[in-house]
């Protein structure tokens, strides 16, 4: 019987980059199904970890070195339900692979997907603030050239800069790093709980400051955004999705974790996070949704409204409210699965008619409702509307955040009226104003499959939420109870 651990996720990821790498230039035209082979495979296995993360989280010690002085990886309730989330989100993206006859350099795309991919779900899982670098390391660097894969100037700049701008970000993340190490010996998560008070205090802000500009500016939060709109527009579509679906939400879940656990202990210093983070992701969401508001690209509205959803979410994840908690993780996975369908129609528009913007492409979905119809429903769930799963989402974050911070919730509530204007702008444009565009866009079965796919996830979730409600209180659990963390990451627990 195989024994279910975190460490499969990573190993099927590296294997199968290994495998394609070995055997595209002898049998290419198999290498397409490695990445939907293996994301599945990680599916069941993140399901798996997190079926079992509820009686208790799966903890790995790695090489069989107990911490601190070994790396183990930690599959609680929120490690293992945002793997499940970044493998299916990876796996459906990944199911568009398979209907080209891959080049050589189609595959070294996929094995850079499945690197990127390998990262964030690394950045969820490690208990190990030095590996959480690594996998940073691995996820970035490998979405730099997916960024400026095949698209031109647009795609290589897009790409430069998210490189200049990441690698800064990275180096940020990794000086908070090593002034931790250097003061207090140690690396692990868990181990550093206890050990935080006895930093002194300038060197504690410092590693804060550190770490809060590294991984705000990985987490698209204003004003160290400035990357991110050019990616949105520049990268392939399917990119685009996975850095607004994935990446920025592994990146949100690292601010999360060290203000939940790793500064736990340190009641001044995380009073000051928690104040510098509020602040962060109401500016993020006022900047996103209003200059969202004014956009004729397509994909760069899409973009700026990625960019105040990780400012909604960062919002919720940090209030240490249940329901505002518990919100913010509906909305990871419904802005994860909307946003996939919403950026790829833009390469028909493009494809169909070389152009984004939405004044000249009126009426482009009206003749093509097999189309339209996952782009209502993505917008809709952007929106927060029954009866998709984005409407519980918005519902619980703000409630929540209304028992404790009214003023907040009043801002997000009016970004939200700001948020529907735009979309609805967006959807009479495209989809029911009449225009001179009545091609029929030729769509392959396979991406329309994985429309419509991510369409009937949105609706069964938003139905039936209770299916994930315990296991989001769960991670709510794990994530404000430092002390269990600490028992199960150090395997006093057992694992």
């Amino acid at each position: 019987m195989v024994t279910i651990v975190p460490s499969l996720i990573i190993a099927s990821l590296l294997g199968g980059a290994f495998v394609m790498t070995a055997v595209a230039p002898f049998i290419r035209r198999i290498t397409k199904y490695v990445p939907s082979i293996v994301l599945l495979f990680n599916v069941l296995i993140s399901l798996g970890l997190l079926l079992k993360s509820t009686n208790e989280p799966v903890v790995e010690f790695i090489g069989g070195w107990e911490p601190p002085y070994g790396i183990n990886l930690v599959a609680g309730p929120m490690g293992s339900f945002l793997a499940l989330i970044i493998s299916l989100i990876a796996f459906l993206i990944s199911l568009s692979f398979l209907k080209y006859e891959p080049t050589i350099e189609e595959v070294k795309f996929m094995i850079l997907f499945m690197l990127s991919v390998l990262g964030a779900s690394g950045l969820v899982l490690t208990g190990d603030i030095f590996n959480l670098f690594v996998f940073l390391e691995l996820m970035t660097i490998s979405a730099y050239a997916l960024v400026a894969y095949g698209r031109g100037g647009e795609g290589a700049e897009a790409g430069f800069k998210y490189l200049l701008a990441g690698s800064v970000a990275a180096n940020f993340y990794l000086i908070s790093v090593i002034l931790i190490y250097a003061s207090l010996g140690s690396l692990n998560m868990a181990d550093l709980v206890t050990r935080m008070t006895m930093l002194k205090h300038g060197v504690a802000l410092a590693s804060m400051l550190f770490l809060v500009i590294g991984f705000a500016t990985e987490s698209e939060l204003f004003p160290l955004h400035g990357w991110a709109p050019d990616v949105y527009t520049g990268a392939p579509p399917s990119i685009a999705a996975l850095v607004s679906g994935v990446l920025v939400s592994a990146s949100l879940y690292v601010l999360a974790r060290f203000f939940y656990t790793v500064f736990a202990e340190l009641n001044t210093l995380r009073s000051e996070m928690f104040a510098m983070l509020m602040l962060l992701g109401v500016l993020t969401v006022l900047f996103g949704e209003t200059v969202a508001l004014v956009q004729r690209d397509y994909r760069r509205m899409l973009g700026y409204s990625s960019i105040g959803a990780a400012g909604i979410i960062l919002i919720g994840l940090i209030s240490e409210i249940l329901y505002a908690f518990i919100g913010a993780l509906l909305l990871i996975v419904a802005h994860g699965f909307a946003k996939v369908p919403l950026f790829m129609m833009s390469k028909h528009l493009e494809e169909k008619y070389g152009t984004r913007d939405m004044e000249k492409v009126k009426g482009a979905f009206k003749a093509n409702p097999k189309l339209a119809i996952p782009l209502v429903a993505g917008s809709l769930t952007i929106l927060g509307m029954p009866p998709f799963l984005g409407f519980w989402g918005k519902l619980l974050l703000i409630y929540g955040l209304a028992l404790k911070y009214p003023i907040i919730a009043l801002i997000i509530l009016l970004a939200s009226i700001v948020e529907a204007a735009y979309y609805l702008r967006m959807l009479h444009r495209l989809v029911i104003q009449d225009g001179e565009l009545k091609k029929q866009i030729k769509i392959d079965t396979v991406e329309l499959v994985t429309y419509y796919a991510f369409l009937a996830l949105l609706i069964i979730l938003g139905i039936l939420p209770m299916l994930l409600s315990p296991y989001l209180a769960g991670a709510f659990i794990e994530l404000s109870n430092p002390s269990f963390y600490i028992k199960v990451a150090m395997g006093v627990m057992g694992g």
